[in-house]
């Protein structure tokens, strides 16, 4: 096994390391850590990358009059291709791996799989075949806390609704101790 240790950049052959784990079933931290990144390393890797293929695509969108005047750290940099190139190489290996996956529950859904089956007709089609789980939230005025007011009710008083309620009088005989406890 690698020894975890910082690389100053990723390369293509480390993108093929980590990516033919990717491709085998492996999380993407856990190839990283076997070809001796560290997660923290991978993420700032991960969020250069993300961050200037974000940069290019607003840049592209730019006219010459925009791009004048826009502050270098938001100009596209060509000494981070590495960094874009390695995250597309790892969200290509993501997206191989989930289309090998669906394609084994399409098999086994024909081969007559209810569950696959069942997992491909909810996700497929959330509204028609999903579990309908809502999420309620409550909230008090202006989206702020429950305000909620507490009582104390004594035994005492739930067997004189519990009489009250029963609508032919006194059902349950109370007798008071000293201290104002029912006791039955």
């Amino acid at each position: 096994m690698s020894k975890v240790s910082f690389r100053p950049k990723p390369t293509a052959e480390l993108a093929e390391e980590i990516t033919t784990r990717v491709v085998n079933g492996m999380s993407i931290i856990d190839s990283a850590r076997l070809s001796g990144i560290s997660p923290s390393v991978f993420h700032k890797w991960k969020s250069i990358g993300n961050t200037e293929s974000a940069i290019r695509e607003t840049w592209d969108d730019l006219d010459a009059k925009e791009r004048a005047a826009t502050v270098k750290e938001a100009r596209p940099n060509p000494k981070n291709d590495v960094y874009v190139n390695f995250v597309d190489a790892i969200e290509r290996a993501r997206t191989f791996y989930k289309q090998e996956f669906l394609g084994n529950l399409r098999v086994l859904a024909k081969n007559g799989s209810v569950t696959a089956n069942t997992f491909l007709l909810e996700k497929g089609w959330p509204d028609e075949y999903g579990k309908n789980v809502q999420r309620v939230e409550l909230s008090g005025p202006d989206g702020g806390p429950m305000q909620q007011q507490v009582s104390t009710v004594t035994d005492a008083d739930l067997l004189a609704l519990a009489n009250s309620l029963s609508g032919i009088g006194p059902v349950l005989p109370v007798i008071l101790d000293s201290q104002e406890n029912p006791l039955v």
